[in-house]
């Protein structure tokens, strides 16, 4: 449901929610991806708040077996 609402948002912070929802399960990838769907969108996103979700992520997925 959410990817849809996010597809249909105007603007990104339906994406960087569904980032929070993806990391909430663990899935770093598909985390990523909505956040940069969400910033290329814009809106009125906490950017302090995005740059952590980042942050947090490459942390993960550098911490990641390849």
């Amino acid at each position: 449901m959410i990817e849809l609402l996010a597809k249909k948002a105007r603007c990104g912070d339906v994406s960087i929610n569904k980032a929070k929802q993806h990391l909430a399960r663990h899935e770093w990838g598909l985390a990523r991806m909505a956040i940069e769907e969400g910033v290329n969108k814009g809106g009125h996103y906490n950017q302090r708040e995005v740059d952590s979700l980042l942050e947090e992520i490459r942390r993960r997925l550098s911490m990641s077996p390849l």
